[in-house]
């Protein structure tokens, strides 16, 4: 329950308290603005997602280990012990991928605020050279070498949120699976596991894989319907908290 608190507050922080702020993804001065403005408390988002990344893998391996230990106790047969077991470990290994995915992400926005920081030799190197660039390749549609940083520094601010999205699809298959393991193992779903969170995991899992598609395969989506997809994601994420504080 600690751990889970943690990943929630510190995922709020970098999401809400820095990237939505800070980013604004149809303009990359004001984005450059604000980073260099704010490059402490923009940094900072990188710390915190580490710690919350560090947490998810507690998660992981602390729900695996409590599932292992209820889908085995009194098993019926040896043959549904190893499809628990089987469904519980793709469950930990798809939530484990999300993590290690969001986690070397974040290299992405480190790298923006390493490209719109003047203060750092190899920064300015690149800058120099960008500038060279500009005055051989952009002299007619008068592009400075600020324009080219930032606007490099925005595309890797942009890879950073589909890399992000990209994680989420991960993370809802091990929802579906720690969803599946609930509902149909009778060792699991007792009165620490009840059967709706179950079902609202799997619903979950459909929801976070369905809109991180929809990111990629439909052009300039930017979560017009993501609300009716994470409805059950409300009720999902109390799963957390049920099963550290029981």
């Amino acid at each position: 329950g600690i751990l889970y608190t943690i990943i929630i507050f510190c995922g709020i922080y970098a999401e809400v308290g820095i990237r939505e702020r800070f980013i604004n993804f149809s303009s990359a001065s004001e984005t450059a603005d604000n980073v260099e403005t704010h490059a402490l408390q923009f940094r900072s988002a990188v710390i915190f997602e580490l710690i919350m990344c560090c947490s998810d893998v507690g998660v992981a391996i602390i729900l695996g280990a409590i599932l292992l230990y209820q889908a085995t106790l009194k098993a019926g047969t040896t043959a549904n012990a190893s499809s628990s077991v089987l469904m519980i470990a793709l469950s930990c290994i798809f939530r484990l991928m999300q993590t290690s995915i969001i986690a070397s992400n974040l290299l992405h926005m480190f790298a923006a605020s390493l490209i719109l920081d003047p203060s750092l030799s190899a920064v300015t190197v690149a800058g120099s050279d960008l500038k060279d660039m500009c005055t051989l390749d952009c002299e007619d549609q008068g592009r400075s070498s600020v324009a080219l940083a930032e606007a490099l520094a925005l595309l890797f601010l942009s890879i950073q949120k589909y890399g992000y999205t990209l994680a989420l699809v991960f993370f809802g298959v091990s929802l579906f699976f720690l969803g599946t393991i609930i509902v149909v193992d009778h060792n699991v779903n007792n009165k620490l596991f009840p059967h709706y969170l179950g079902w609202a995991c799997i619903l979950a899992g459909f929801g976070y894989v369905l809109d991180a598609l929809m990111y990629f395969l439909w052009d300039g989506y930017n979560g017009e319907v993501s609300s009716y997809f994470m409805l059950p994601v409300l009720v999902a994420d109390s799963f957390g908290w049920r099963v550290g504080y029981c």
